[in-house]
């Protein structure tokens, strides 16, 4: 693959999506002075090929366009709404990259989620282990066409020849700004609930599950940190590649952490007769730890952090 010379101090970045990371990776390039704008829904409709042609027709050719936009929920959010959440995603997805290469948009950073791994793996993930087994059910439609997309940008990278680059990441916590919603996510969950039942005085909290699933957390802050390291350095030529928090934790323990976070001392019951979700779900995130990024925030100093605010 050809990699092109790309300043970013001087070419401008657009970043699409507004959320939890779409928010904040804008926030840390701001703070670095770089040329960076952000969209949301309201300005730029993702579902309307044409109204993306109209839009992208007026950036310039060397903008760095950083995909951080999607339909997403929780457990029973993707049981719930299978459909949508698979064809809107899809198109989302198809419509972008039908955008860029209409357009010729060399340089583009896909955001994936970690559910596009298979479910069974019982290891860190790598991308090696992508389609090498079934993804989890309750998130299949959701995972499938976040999964297709990623494979979109793999055929780019393969035959255009574009350094369209794929990151997965593991799964994201964080403050939430003005303008996204309330998030349907573990950590948010736990944390509304845990304090609702110290504000209560409840003597118990349950959790959905037995408590066993394995996964590991990255808050917001530290996505956009390893967001900037990569453009800024240039690393186009690891162009797909994972970025977790690298401290896997079992559901029960992250809710006992977020308990003695909260200083709420009641009994944590489990319940078994719901969803875990898949067993085990960590990234191994060498390859990109290798050029030199590390997370600065542990699990416990991001959750506090959350909690705090």
């Amino acid at each position: 693959m050809i990699h092109q010379a790309h300043d970013h101090r001087k070419s401008p970045i657009l970043i699409i999506g507004n959320g939890l990371l779409g928010s904040s990776i804008y926030r840390r390039l701001k703070l670095e002075e770089l040329d960076v704008q952000v969209t949301d829904r309201e300005i730029l409709n993702l579902l309307n090929q044409q109204e993306l042609f109209d839009f992208f027709s007026n950036l310039r050719r060397d903008t760095l366009i950083i995909f951080a936009a999607g339909v997403s929920g929780g457990i029973k959010e993707n049981i719930e709404n299978k459909f949508k959440f698979y064809a809107e995603n899809s198109l989302m997805l198809s419509n972008l990259i039908t955008a860029c290469q209409k357009f010729e948009f060399s340089k583009i950073i896909n955001l994936v989620p970690a559910c596009v791994y298979p479910a069974n793996l019982q290891k860190p993930a790598e991308i090696n282990d992508l389609s090498t087994g079934p993804m989890e059910q309750t998130s299949f439609y959701y995972s499938s066409a976040k999964l297709s997309g990623y494979y979109g940008f793999r055929a780019a990278q393969e035959n255009l020849k574009y350094d369209w680059t794929n990151i997965i990441v593991s799964n994201v916590y964080g403050k939430y700004d003005a303008r996204s919603k309330e998030d349907t996510h573990v950590i948010p969950q736990l944390i509304k609930k845990i304090k609702q039942a110290k504000m209560q005085n409840s003597p118990y909290v349950e959790i959905l599950g037995d408590g066993s699933s394995v996964r590991d957390f990255i808050i917001n802050l530290d996505v956009a940190d390893a967001i900037y390291f990569y453009i800024i350095n240039g690393h186009w030529e690891l162009n797909n590649f994972n970025i977790s928090g690298c401290e896997p934790i079992t559901i029960l323990n992250l809710t006992k952490m977020i308990s003695r976070l909260v200083d709420y001392k009641g009994e944590i019951r489990t319940n078994n007769k719901s969803l875990n979700g898949a067993n085990y779900k960590v990234l191994n995130s060498s390859q990109f730890n290798d050029l030199g990024w590390r997370p600065k925030f542990s699990l416990e100093k991001g959750l506090e952090l959350l909690i705090s605010n």
